[in-house]
């Protein structure tokens, strides 16, 4: 089955990957025996979540984010269980007042990285969002 054609949840194997690009809600996670380590990710932990396309959808908002304002979401955080718990925490993601950038970008970044996963739009909505790119055309031609 391609990745393309699965629109329902899949199990996840533990490996999330970059904390820095994973949506809020791939990071909650239980702790059934009650041991949770401090300051680490604790392998007694098991995720409240499993993956859906809508979770890659906030990783392209931190990517969008990053070729935006040359910086990554919550950049200012080093560890990574207090990163988790801000990107877990926070119900919207701050970002730089400059560069200034184009309306369009700026709410294409604010529907990526909203951090209920059901507000979150689909993949083919956010390839039909008209985007400014006449700065883009124009450093290329420069």
């Amino acid at each position: 089955q391609r990745l393309s054609e699965n629109r329902g949840a899949s199990k996840r194997s533990g490996t999330t990957g970059t904390v820095r690009f994973c949506s809020p809600e791939m990071l909650d996670e239980m702790f059934p025996d009650g041991v949770c380590d401090a300051g680490t990710f604790s392998p007694h932990r098991r995720y409240v979540n499993d993956w859906s396309t809508k979770a890659d959808v906030w990783s392209l908002g931190a990517i969008f984010f990053c070729l935006c304002f040359s910086e990554l979401p919550f950049e200012e955080i080093e560890d990574l269980q207090e990163l988790a718990e801000a990107i877990s925490g926070a119900r919207s993601v701050p970002r730089p007042s400059k560069p200034a950038r184009p309306p369009s970008f700026l709410l294409l970044l604010d529907a990526t990285l909203q951090s209920d996963p059901g507000l979150r739009p689909d993949v083919s909505v956010i390839l039909s969002m008209p985007l400014n790119t006449s700065h883009v055309i124009a450093a290329v031609e420069a």
